[in-house]
């Protein structure tokens, strides 16, 4: 079956913090991930290269990952 679109984005949000975890207002500092967050972002990490390996050596192929830095998240 022929995918319907030539190009996908993938969305993947940060992992949880501390301030998350005690639902404090957020947005003006950069908290370090706790270590539920940490985990969090290695699942997504083991999730990609498992079920998206063939995609992901393509675009880092071609340097398509993009992010932005971590003082502008």
């Amino acid at each position: 079956m022929a995918r319907p679109f030539d190009h996908r984005l993938i969305f993947v949000r940060h992992g949880q913090t501390a301030f998350n975890f005690e639902n404090r207002l957020q947005g003006q500092r950069d908290v370090a991930l706790d270590g539920a967050g940490r985990e969090q972002a290695r699942a997504v990490g083991r999730y990609f290269r498992k079920q998206m390996a063939a995609d992901v050596a393509a675009i880092e192929k071609r340097a398509g990952f993009w992010a932005s830095p971590s003082t502008n998240a």
